[in-house]
Formats: C-alpha cells, sequence, structure tokens
C-alpha cells in the first residue's frame, strides 16, 4: 500500500499531461519553484542532456504535443510545424538555480516532461520504500522498467524476460531471451508500445530531438541493465535514438557503469560482455546473437 501511494504520488506531481501537476504549472508559467523531487530530476536531466550530446532532452515536450502523443490525438507535422516547435527544444535554455530550487524556461512557449526518467526514478523511490521497512526481495514491474531488489527468497536471482518487439503476445515465445537479475534495474526502450499508423506508416513517440520526428536508427529495442532505474531509463532512450554504432562506443567509455542489449531491426541481438553470464538468448536468436566487447 505505501508503494502504492509512493507511485501515485510521483504521478500527480511529475505528469506533465495531468493538468493540476507540479510539471504543467511549470510549463504554463515557463518556470518556477521546483519540490525536492522535481528539481532532483532535473540536475539529473541536465546531467544526461549533457553526457548524450543532448539527445536525452526533456524540454521535447512541444514535439510530443505536436504529434499528438500526449492526448491521442495523432498528427504528422508539416515541415514548417516541426520548425517551429524545435525551436522550442533545447535543454541549454533552461536556467536552473540550485541553491533556490527554481527553474526559468528562456524561451517562452517551451515545456518539459520528465516522461523518460519519472518510471525509473519512481522504481527507484519504491526500492528504497521497501529497504526502509525491511523488505530485502522484491520486484517491481512499471511496465517495461523492471527494478529488482535483491535476490528471490531463495538465494537465486530474479529472472527477467526482454520482450521481442515483433511479438503480439507476453508469452515465453515472445522473448528476445532472459537476464538473470540481482539489485539493479533494468529498463528497455522501442518504439513498439506507443505509435500510430497512418497511411501504412507508423510513427512511433521516441522522437529525435534533432530532427522533431521520431527516431531512425535501425535498433528495435534497447534494454539498460544499472543500478539505478532513473539513470537505466534515461540511457535507454537516449541510446535507442543515436543508434548501434554511437550507442556500442557510448558503452565502451562508460561500460563500468551499465550494461546494455540492442536489438538491431535486421533482426541482430547484440549484448555487451559484461551481461554474457547473465543473458541466456531465445533459441530463435541464438544464430542472430554476438557479444560486444570493450576495448580492452
Amino acid at each position: 500500500a505505501a508503494a502504492e501511494a509512493e507511485l501515485r504520488r510521483l504521478d500527480a506531481l511529475l505528469s506533465a499531461a495531468d493538468p493540476d501537476s507540479e510539471i504543467s504549472a511549470l510549463n504554463t508559467a515557463g518556470g518556477g519553484i521546483l519540490s525536492p523531487d522535481s528539481l532532483y530530476l532535473m540536475r539529473e536531466a541536465s546531467d544526461l542532456y549533457w553526457k548524450t550530446d543532448g539527445l536525452f532532452d526533456i524540454t521535447i515536450y512541444p514535439l510530443m504535443e505536436l504529434w499528438g502523443f500526449p492526448s491521442g490525438q495523432y498528427h504528422v507535422p508539416a515541415p514548417e510545424e516541426l520548425e517551429q516547435a524545435l525551436a522550442l527544444v533545447g535543454m541549454s535554455a533552461v536556467s536552473l538555480d540550485e541553491k533556490n530550487g527554481y527553474a526559468a524556461f528562456d524561451r517562452p512557449g517551451m515545456k518539459i516532461d520528465f516522461g523518460g526518467l519519472a518510471k525509473g526514478y519512481a522504481s527507484d523511490s519504491v526500492c528504497r520504500l521497501l529497504q526502509e521497512d525491511g523488505i530485502r526481495s522484491a520486484l517491481i514491474n512499471l511496465g517495461g522498467n523492471v527494478a529488482a531488489l535483491g535476490r528471490k527468497p531463495d538465494g537465486s536471482p530474479w529472472k527477467i524476460g526482454i520482450r521481442d518487439p515483433a511479438a503480439e503476445d507476453s508469452s515465453e515465445d515472445s522473448l528476445l531471451g532472459v537476464l538473470e537479475a540481482a539489485d539493479c534495474a533494468v529498463v528497455t526502450s522501442g518504439g513498439y508500445e506507443r505509435f500510430f499508423l497512418e497511411n501504412g506508416r507508423r510513427y512511433h513517440h521516441i522522437l529525435d530531438p534533432r530532427t522533431g520526428a521520431p527516431a531512425e536508427s535501425g535498433l528495435a529495442s534497447v534494454t539498460i541493465v544499472c543500478k539505478e532505474g532513473l539513470t537505466a531509463d534515461g540511457l535507454s532512450t537516449a541510446l535507442f535514438i543515436i543508434g548501434e554504432d554511437a550507442a556500442i562506443s557510448f558503452w565502451r567509455k562508460n561500460a563500468a557503469s551499465f550494461g546494455m542489449i540492442l536489438l538491431c531491426d535486421d533482426g541482430r541481438l547484440l549484448v555487451s560482455e559484461d551481461l554474457a553470464v547473465l543473458f541466456t538468448p531465445d533459441e530463435r536468436f541464438r544464430d542472430s546473437f554476438h557479444l560486444i566487447e570493450s576495448e580492452s
């Protein structure tokens, strides 16, 4: 009950789609005083923005609205519409006064959305809450965002199925493989859960802040495994946008902090070497399975 209450509290606070949330108030006013949760997320979002060369960007919300993802009123924008919305995107135009807990948007009409971090942050918060109450074994699933607290009560690792984006259901036959996990977050991003079809083409919700359009990176899904759900959430989005080669390069520079599983559009399944003994690919992917080796 306490975990559910915490999730509801954070959703009411952080949802950009909720007109009564703190984030909606910030978006309407063009800035304002931040609660401790929002200040922490703003700081982390800024850090991820610079680490990913701007590809993780919480100021992308005007583009999300333009495409109709928050409302469900889907729309393929004209080039001039994209150009206007792109002028409002860029975390570098958000001024953050951490000492006084204040944020200001430097361009009128800018809006933020913590959707790329909020689930991960929520799972981290629930884990802390459970630990404070003496819980040592738990599995938290927020839909694409899984947090493993400790191990199973019998001491064995949790087994987490990584979904095949092409699958139409959630049976065991629909998995890329199974990951053994303990005391970590496992977050998957892909264009297969939120999308719409128009004129026979599929448009998904992970937008590239460079183009304003759904990312076309050659990746079908990205799974990140690391200690914190918030970091895993942000990285899964950013690496989905930048594509295979850049994602591998980024991992090699930061291999000590996370592992990853990439499913390419051509069917190849790429797994970082740190996960080699933890991940078992489904037999359908055994021939297309490859390890990503570190530079050393």
